[in-house]
């Protein structure tokens, strides 16, 4: 089997900036996200 295509290099999200945000509802809850587009599709890194 071949490996699988590489969307976005691990260098390339390393210098992305990280983004807060904050729950809809709830104000407290904060977390920190790196949204990754790929072309129509949305991928997400959440921590």
């Amino acid at each position: 089997m071949s490996e699988p295509k590489e969307l976005i290099s691990a260098a390339a999200i390393a210098q992305m900036p990280w983004q807060e945000k904050t729950h809809l509802l709830n104000s407290n809850a904060v977390r920190l996200a790196k949204p990754l587009g790929a072309g129509k599709q949305k991928l997400g890194a959440q921590w």
